[in-house]
């Protein structure tokens, strides 16, 4: 049996005391069934964005939030097919910020493959990714201009200070004279000689003389 949005409203009001706020049906539409001619109430004005690009989303926002800022608005304004047509001093006016700042946002997003470009004249097509987001049936999907996995953001690992001073060695002053006499001694020992000399007879005879 097919129930009206009012009248599932209306059940819901009922059940919860009217203690919730329903939202408005701005983002919903009517469809009507061409078999059966049941109108039927379906979501409006959505995009998909899939779970698996939220990492890189959430690093460029955090990172790069003005090329983040940029990407919202191709999402805003993109048709079906995940174009937009739009001159870059229209975006620097809708955006209120310098070319050279725009210019660099739109290289990061195409560096990390979040947004694709082609000419049109004397203004750009944007496409945005497809496995970002998309609002057209998945059926439609292979008509996408750009439909690819995302490049991750390059991972800059920097050193501090506490870990530089960690790879150099600290010697205290009773430490260094104790390395310089273990030195020592093993540089005497070093000299001397590893085995007695051995002195035949006729050696030994002629020491014997020599010393008396």
């Amino acid at each position: 049996m097919y129930v009206s949005w009012d009248e599932t409203c209306q059940k819901l009001k009922m059940q919860s005391g009217n203690r919730c706020k329903f939202v408005s049906k701005s983002n919903t539409k009517q469809k009507v069934d061409p078999g059966t001619g049941v109108v039927s109430e379906v979501n409006d004005n959505f995009i998909f964005l899939f779970r698996n690009a939220c990492p890189e989303l959430r690093a460029l926002s955090l990172e790069k939030p003005l090329a983040f800022t940029v990407l919202l608005f191709f999402i805003e304004h993109m048709n079906r097919r995940n174009a937009i047509q739009i001159l870059q001093q229209d975006l620097c006016l809708a955006l209120d910020r310098q070319r050279n700042v725009i210019s660099q946002a739109i290289s990061i997003l195409k560096q990390r493959r979040f947004i694709d470009s082609e000419r049109n004249g004397s203004s750009v097509i944007y496409h945005v990714n497809a496995q970002v987001f998309w609002s057209a049936p998945a059926k439609e999907k292979a008509l996408a201009f750009l439909d690819a996995p995302l490049k991750k953001a390059p991972v800059k690992r920097k050193v501090g200070i506490t870990q530089k001073r960690r790879s150099v060695p600290v010697v205290s002053v009773t430490e260094k004279k104790s390395l310089q006499a273990k030195s020592n001694e093993a540089s005497v020992v070093a000299q001397m000689p590893s085995s007695p000399p051995y002195y035949d007879e006729r050696s030994l005879k002629q020491l014997i003389k020599e010393l008396l």
